[in-house]
């Protein structure tokens, strides 16, 4: 039986990195490029990116991200094991569990993560039932859950409805600006909206 090992990357393998689970080329890129920005700006280290590896090949991934000049992690990133395999659980819970025992060690008390849909570049959060599951058990907080959209000009022209008008900051203010972010966040299930708020 082969015994899995979870471990920091080194920075030269950042392009492993990006590869896990990945069989587009494209994809495997974009996680690169997002990497190693995330690196040039401070919100990332190749020392808060780990995988998991069994039988000299990686199974499984896992960064975590925080705001630049920040010297500790906030929330969990580019989680990615082969979900639709049977240990797929086993794994996750193995890669979760040596990374914050990793991240207790920096004076990590808590990180969050985020669920978004549909899977987008650079996370790609597919099965997102798995992926909720896992991180629950691992006592992750659900910081954000989205449903993103995306319009691009040229697609479909939508009317506008008559009696909407589109304003800039500087006619309407910063007042009724905030005012306006306050009532569409009603209902949010951005956690961190609903504290800040």
């Amino acid at each position: 039986m082969t015994v899995a090992a979870v471990r920091p990357i080194r920075p030269e393998e950042i392009d492993d990195f990006a590869g896990v689970g990945n069989s587009d080329p494209a994809r495997v890129q974009e996680v690169k490029r997002y990497v190693e920005k995330m690196i040039a700006v401070g919100s990332m280290r190749p020392e808060w990116c780990f995988v998991i590896e069994e039988a000299n090949r990686l199974r499984g991934r896992v960064a975590f991200w925080t705001l630049p000049k920040l010297d500790k992690p906030l929330d969990l990133v580019l989680l990615d094991i082969p979900w639709d395999s049977e240990d797929s659980l086993s794994l996750g819970k193995e890669l979760l569990q040596t990374a914050l025992e990793a991240l207790r060690g920096m004076g990590v008390k808590e990180v969050g993560h985020v669920l978004d849909t549909p899977p987008l570049a650079p996370q790609w959060q597919t099965f997102p039932t798995e992926r909720r599951e896992l991180l629950r058990e691992m006592g992750f907080r659900l910081e954000r859950e989205t449903c993103r959209f995306e319009w691009k000009p040229g697609i479909a022209d939508i009317p506008v409805p008559a009696g909407l008008s589109f304003r800039s900051l500087a006619e309407v203010g910063n007042e009724v600006f905030i005012e306006a972010v306050m009532r569409v966040s009603e209902g949010t299930l951005d956690r961190r909206i609903l504290h800040d708020s």
